[in-house]
């Protein structure tokens, strides 16, 4: 099947941040209610699933953080003093001065690939812009060395549908002014140093079909107002610093194939709500300190892949993970043939895990 453009865009962040490097293709073809009449036409011809080309895994490893250079700083500033969007033919001249702050703010004379940004006077040639209709439509800078802060001015990115800032060293807070970017499909800023909360704004993003933020360090509660993402197909916040309660709000995102909560500091019990999610493929909850009873609604859940599955969709990559937590184990085993087929040795993982010493204290009115 063709790789297109967004293709490539989107299983990026799904391939190379993983611990294997992917060898499987996913087989079916996105369902035609996802199609969104704001995306460029060329970028969903032969499109494929990216959320069944999951990787698994591993624990976030540091990487050491490589700070920018006085050499580089002062000629980013030259560079951005010196262009003029008013010279810019191809996009509004707000959205030209929206990605020269993005270049300031992200010190872009000292990314690995700036070719043709502030050089040209049409920003479809700069690299990772692409133009539609005379609008930015995609921005991928994965894999760029940006360093910085994500400028609060890509709210001017209004047909903005995919912004890829994965694997860079990007730090400071997620601006919620993202949230007023209703074009949006997919967000990947996973991979950075990002702190702070998830922005509730974020949950107005009604088109969006996959958030990641996972690798990060960002802390308090998961939003429930990321369960007003009714077309989400992909949330993935594991291996940050969340602490506080699935939201029974994300029981509303009846469409997601893939929930990614592992290696948090989530506590509570499993909401029963978690039961609606029918065509979910991948559940990993692992890591965290959730506790009590797996709701009787998991056994809903008969689309769940288990670890290892080489059939389509799982493709092996997809998985059903409750492992490392504080659920309760029924006795006598085997507690329940379902929760045996879909992640087999879930029981065997359970324990206090010091809970009651480490678990944050959270204030409650």
């Amino acid at each position: 099947m063709k790789k297109t453009a967004l293709y490539l865009i989107i299983c990026m962040c799904l391939i190379l941040t993983s611990a294997h490097a992917g060898l499987a293709q996913a087989q079916a073809p996105i369902p035609e209610e996802q199609t969104n009449p704001h995306f460029p036409q060329e970028f969903l011809e032969d499109y494929e699933e990216p959320w069944l080309r999951y990787q698994k895994d591993a624990p976030k490893q540091e990487r050491e953080f490589i700070p920018p250079t006085e050499e580089s700083l002062k000629r980013t500033q030259e560079q951005v003093q010196a262009f003029d969007c008013g010279t810019v033919t191809d996009v509004p001249r707000i959205e030209c001065e929206a990605l020269v702050a993005l270049y300031e703010s992200t010190n872009g004379a000292g990314w690995t690939n700036n070719t043709n940004w502030l050089l040209t006077n049409t920003v479809g040639n700069w690299n990772g812009v692409v133009v539609s209709a005379s609008h930015v439509a995609v921005l991928n800078l994965a894999y760029n060395q940006l360093t910085g802060t994500i400028p609060s001015e890509l709210i001017q990115l209004s047909n903005l549908t995919v912004l890829d800032l994965h694997y860079n060293q990007l730090s400071g807070t997620i601006p919620s002014e993202l949230g007023q970017l209703s074009k949006f499909e997919f967000l990947f800023l996973c991979d950075n140093r990002l702190t702070g909360t998830i922005p509730s704004e974020l949950g107005q993003l009604s088109n969006l079909a996959g958030l990641y933020l996972h690798n990060n360090h960002l802390t308090g509660m998961i939003p429930k107002e990321l369960g007003n993402l009714t077309n989400l197909l992909t949330l993935h916040l594991g291996s940050n610093h969340l602490t506080g309660t699935i939201p029974k709000e994300l029981g509303n995102l009846t469409r997601v194939r893939m929930l990614n909560l592992h290696h948090n500091q989530l506590w509570g019990s499993m909401p029963s709500e978690i039961g609606n999610l029918t065509k979910l493929l991948h559940f990993d909850i692992s890591h965290n300190y959730i506790s009590g009873d797996v709701p009787a609604s998991f056994a809903n859940l008969v689309n769940l892949c288990v670890e290892g599955d080489l059939n389509a969709p799982c493709d092996g990559f997809a998985k059903t993970d409750l492992g490392y937590n504080l659920l309760n184990v029924p006795q006598p085993n085997p507690p329940s043939a379902f929760m045996y087929e879909k992640d087999p040795d879930w029981d065997k993982t359970q324990s206090d895990r010091g809970f009651y010493k480490y678990m944050p204290i959270i204030a409650t009115k």
